[in-house]
């Protein structure tokens, strides 16, 4: 059972995999599976990347075996929840510069150098 949030919308999305169940991710960064209705769906439990960046996991039949896949939460938010991004727009800042804030208020999408920019600010050293 999903408690949604106000002001907290949801859209589904696409998988790599067939499956009877529905994805959806909501305005706020969170990722549900559900099978009719999303309120009766369950919440996913998302992982953090070494890289600092929070993905959800899957697995998924192909017709011929099990296969591990993985999306990554802040872009399906800015996918479906900002606006069509300019032709050299291709990445995505944190404004606030924290990462594990997926909320699509604190997104936005950046050309290269504006993203070489803010990753020095928040992004793991190596």
């Amino acid at each position: 059972m999903i408690t949604i949030a106000e002001n907290e919308e949801w859209k589904d999305f696409e998988i790599a995999y067939v499956t009877p169940e529905k994805y959806a991710v909501s305005n706020f960064g969170r990722i549900a599976k559900y099978v009719e209705f999303l309120e009766d769906g369950e919440l996913q439990k998302c992982f953090t990347a070494r890289s600092g960046y929070r993905n959800y996991h899957y697995r998924g039949f192909d017709g011929v075996r099990v296969l591990a896949k993985h999306v990554i939460v802040h872009e399906l938010v800015a996918q479906s929840f900002l606006p069509t991004p300019t032709e050299k727009q291709t990445y995505i800042v944190h404004i606030n510069g924290k990462i594990s804030n997926n909320h699509f208020e604190n997104l936005k999408w950046a050309t290269k150098e504006e993203f070489e920019k803010a990753k020095l600010t928040y992004l793991p050293k190596k």
